[in-house]
């Protein structure tokens, strides 16, 4: 097992070209980051940061994911892999050869929405970033970066995210398979691990986030948030209503893609959430109480282990680093 590294920063001095990759998870303020970071891509380049943008890097990870899936499933496909090489290597090794350190951020790396329409938990982890591994030069140093959530919010906000573009089981049915899933955020962890056993890897809350955002930010640039730009507009997808989100599931389940984006936008048009209390939640209070104990559970155990660099706010109860 990986021991905790000693940083004087979080993150590794900028003389060593690292890569980080910020890998999400979703619904953890991934987007305030990728647009903040963004709006700042030209003072991270002049302080020696190489950031691709979301918009540069989604499309090629989803188009060579799938295509790669599709190589596997066939003997000719693999056979096509061995004689011609991963084409997925040959889109993404430019982002990575540059010298520089690199950042990028893209919560699709573990997994999407429609991980989600089962109980599983970004099953898919450990294959995506075994592949994308093949991409990453051997001799750089790596390091992942990870935010978790806690269940309740984390589940419920993929619901609604996920109800957004796929015909979703009822609330209920959800809440059901979700109350026991099949893996957690250790799980996750242990994913990661086998995929990328030498990278450090740095987990916090989201629900720590505002307190260690100057962390989070001079860790993953190498650059004081003093000298960075704030963003002048931030356009965040707030959550759906709670009304929203049970309206947009009752729709029949021939209307997908598109049709049923926009049906969501005329829904969230509709039916604004009033306040904090109008959120979307599938769960009888004693679900919540069970998977709030899990969390609690899972978090601090998350905290414990050596192989993982886990960042608390000045409230906390250990030292990290």
């Amino acid at each position: 097992m990986l021991e905790k590294s000693n940083f004087t920063e979080i993150g590794h001095p900028m003389a060593q070209k690292a890569i980080k990759l910020h890998i999400g998870a979703h619904k953890t303020a991934t987007t305030y980051l990728q647009q903040y970071f963004s709006y700042n891509r030209a003072v991270l380049a002049r302080n020696g940061v190489a950031y691709w943008p979301r918009e540069n890097v989604r499309d090629v990870v989803k188009l060579s994911w799938e295509q790669s899936k599709r190589r596997r499933s066939s003997l000719r496909g693999r056979l096509a892999s061995f004689i011609f090489g991963d084409q997925m290597s040959v889109r993404m090794k430019p982002w990575f050869s540059i010298e520089r350190d690199v950042l990028l951020s893209e919560e699709n790396l573990i997994g999407e929405g429609a991980d989600f329409l089962g109980d599983q938990f970004y099953s898919e982890c450990a294959n995506r970033l075994s592949w994308l591994k093949k991409a990453i030069p051997s001799d750089r140093q790596l390091e992942v970066w990870l935010c978790i959530r806690s269940y309740p919010d984390f589940f419920a906000s993929m619901y609604g995210e996920a109800a957004r573009f796929w015909p979703m089981p009822t609330p209920e049915q959800y809440a059901n398979r979700y109350e026991d899933a099949a893996g957690r955020w250790p799980s996750l962890i242990d994913q990661i691990r086998k995929a990328l056993p030498n990278a450090n890897l740095i987990v916090w809350a989201y629900e720590d986030f505002r307190d260690l955002e100057p962390r989070i930010i001079k860790g993953m640039t190498g650059v004081d948030q003093k000298l960075l730009r704030p963003l002048q507009q931030v356009d965040v997808r707030p959550s759906a209503s709670n009304r929203a989100v049970r309206e947009i599931v009752a729709l029949p389940s021939d209307i997908q893609g598109p049709e049923r984006m926009m049906r969501m936008l005329e829904l969230e048009e509709l039916y604004p959430p009033k306040d904090k209390s109008d959120r979307f939640s599938p769960w009888t209070p004693e679900q919540c109480e069970k998977l709030e104990a899990a969390w609690q559970k899972d978090r601090a155990d998350l905290a414990a282990r050596s192989d993982v660099t886990f960042l608390h706010t000045s409230k906390g109860k250990k030292d990290d680093g």
